[in-house]
């Protein structure tokens, strides 16, 4: 027997699998022969043999051996032993299409300095996946920070990256560097990045942003919170310039304390956001939340206090994807259009593998409209706790 004892002791079963025991044991053995770690022809232990390495019954063990005789996987010789059978052709075929699929190029998405939690996300990522599947490739998911290192990655087989999310402007030079074409979905990190020279996709923030507060002004709101973030990123930026252009044109004052910068636009930072703006006196009457999950945040933070949403302040966000279409009460939102953002990028990185000498550009998704839910009204003056001058 070429393959040492100590090996076939690995078939043992784990008790705490709900599979029975002979199944377990049967796929166990079936991928080491299918690994090659097994050769056509090698005996295989008998049952008794077995029973002593393993600690099993002698059932368990002749179940698992007849669903590897009925497989074609072994083949019992009278009065020889269990042996491992030759492979028909198409087995064969099967077994290497699946080690070429193995070492198939791939294309990485990667996210920066965020997970992937939200529908919007999730969305995106099935379909960029779809995309590379279609055209050949698999696809990876990886998440780093911009102080990361490339090191982590394995990049070898790696025919591009899909950054996502406040990208590093750093990283994106370090991988197009080693020959890898980079393609960003979303914002950089840092506002002094430079972007004339990558490949990117975003969305018009700062028009988005503009557009929401609108509606908040059209319903007479004027005390106005801008909720947004991560600090210091592009994306923060734009949407306190669409905030500044539309105060400015209705000629509202604004001032610093307009503005609420976050470290990240999840749930945690939503519910930190809203304690700051809802116990704030006089009170913000209309909120900007620059992603669903803080507004959903906000929504329970304002349940907690027994702030009515909208009646005492009304919430406007960023998404427009299933979340907010679920919450409660149902959000105000602007779509921000997954789908097409998806395959913007993917024909972009697909298109780069395919020639690196395509130019580069910066792709713009228009947001423009607005998914009317229940958590804007029309500013009404009241009196007691929740009263707010439309003066102040």
């Amino acid at each position: 027997m070429k393959t040492v004892s100590q090996s076939w002791k690995r078939l043992k079963p784990d008790f705490c699998e709900s599979e029975p025991l002979y199944v377990q044991f049967a796929g166990k053995l079936r991928s080491m022969i299918r690994s090659g770690e097994i050769k056509e022809g090698d005996r295989v232990p008998s049952s008794r043999e077995f029973q002593s390495l393993l600690s099993l019954s002698a059932i368990t063990i002749e179940n698992g051996l007849n669903i590897l005789v009925e497989e074609k996987y072994l083949l019992r010789r009278p009065r020889l032993g269990t042996f491992v059978a030759p492979m028909p052709a198409e087995s064969l075929a099967a077994e290497k299409e699946i080690l070429l699929e193995k070492e198939r190029d791939f294309i990485i998405v990667l996210f920066c300095n965020m997970s992937p939690r939200g529908d919007y996300w999730y969305q995106v990522l099935a379909r960029i996946e779809n995309q590379a599947k279609l055209a050949g490739y698999d696809l990876f998911f990886r998440q780093i920070q911009s102080s990361g290192d490339l090191s982590s990655l394995r990049l070898k087989g790696c025919r591009g990256v899909v950054m996502c999310g406040y990208n590093s402007e750093k990283l994106a030079r370090e991988l197009e560097k080693l020959g890898i074409p980079v393609v960003l979905v979303g914002s950089l990190d840092d506002d002094k990045s430079q972007s004339d020279d990558l490949d990117m996709v975003i969305h018009n923030d700062e028009e988005r942003a503009t557009i929401s507060i609108r509606h908040l002004l059209d319903l007479e709101h004027r005390r106005i919170a801008c909720v947004t973030g991560p600090k210091d990123s592009q994306y923060s930026m734009r949407h306190k310039n669409g905030f500044m252009a539309a105060m400015n044109e209705y000629g509202v004052p604004f001032s610093q304390a307009n503005f609420f910068d976050l470290n990240g636009l999840n749930y945690e930072d939503g519910i930190d956001a809203g304690y700051k703006i809802l116990c704030q006196t006089p009170r913000f009457t209309g909120i900007f939340a620059a992603s669903e999950m803080i507004a959903i945040g906000i929504l329970r933070v304002a349940e907690k206090l027994g702030v009515d949403i909208p009646k005492d302040v009304s919430i406007i966000s960023c998404g427009g994807s299933l979340i907010s279409l679920t919450s409660n009460p149902q959000l105000t939102s602007t779509d921000s259009k997954p789908q097409e953002c998806a395959d913007i990028a993917a024909g972009k990185i697909l298109e780069r593998i395919r020639n690196p000498m395509t130019p580069k550009s910066v792709s713009v998704v228009r947001v423009t409209d607005i998914h009317f839910g229940h958590s804007t009204m029309l500013f009404r003056e009241r009196q007691g706790n929740f009263a707010v001058s439309l003066q102040s």
